[in-house]
């Protein structure tokens, strides 16, 4: 293993030192621009997109990690079907992020702020749903991985919807500075949320209370989006008028 790994880093140098592009100049370097960060920050449109990101991560992030043993111990399912579950969620993102491209362009007519919200709401719709699921309720397999595709759609698939609303709200040369604050939201629904669906699923026995908690935190972060972006909306709606 070592020598195939250092036989690749030879290769690579090698393709990097011989199969550059001649005649084009080195990249400059240039000093970290804080007053671009600054800027970013008094960019209220972006910072309310940004907000999302928190709920956008805990969903994310909670039922990659706790999927399978939802299904596996609130449903009764076996740990093969639990394993199918986590693919369909991921089938689902991938179906999500190609079919909400499709849906922002033709029927809300580019329009971010409502394709995110409804995106936000399609995961409290589901979060609802799955606290509703216990092991007295017996449902078909195909049934429930279905659910989950459609989950899916939107708790993996929102993440190109997501990115390209930060991109329309900065100019192209603080596109990359905006991404990376946008992560810090993201990574904060991350770190935070699925430790404390798992605490409160201990707690109550089984994962009723933690679909809650999720399906309402997503629902106060969509909610005081869609008011506080009102007014830009609006204002659009003028420029364009």
């Amino acid at each position: 293993i070592i020598r195939l790994i250092s036989l690749l880093l030879i290769v690579s140098l090698f393709l990097w030192f011989f199969y550059r592009e001649r005649g084009t100049a080195p990249h400059t370097r240039r000093a970290f621009d804080f007053s671009a960060v600054k800027r970013l920050v008094k960019n209220r449109r972006l910072l309310f997109v940004c907000l999302l990101g928190i709920g956008f991560g805990s969903v994310n992030s909670s039922l990659l990690t706790h999927l399978a043993v939802f299904l596996n111990q609130d449903l009764g399912l076996d740990k093969t079907v639990a394993g199918l579950g986590l693919s369909a969620l991921y089938l689902g993102g991938i179906t999500g992020r190609l079919g909400w491209g499709w849906v922002g362009d033709r029927l809300l007519k580019g329009s971010s702020r409502r394709m995110l919200f409804i995106i936000c709401m399609i995961n409290v719709l589901m979060a609802g749903l799955f606290a509703g699921f216990t092991e007295n309720v017996v449902l078909p397999t195909a049934l429930v991985l279905f659910l989950v595709f459609l989950w899916g759609t939107t708790a993996v698939g929102w993440i190109t919807s997501f990115f390209t609303a930060i991109g329309q709200l900065v100019d192209q040369e603080s596109t990359g500075t905006a991404t990376g604050l946008s992560l810090i939201f993201v990574r904060a629904g991350v770190v935070v949320s699925p430790p404390l669906l798992g605490y409160l699923a201990d707690v109550h026995g089984s994962y009723e209370l933690s679909w809650v908690f999720l399906g309402g935190l997503v629902l106060i972060l969509a909610c005081c989006f869609y008011w506080l972006t009102a007014p830009y909306e609006r204002a659009s709606y003028k420029e364009g008028a």
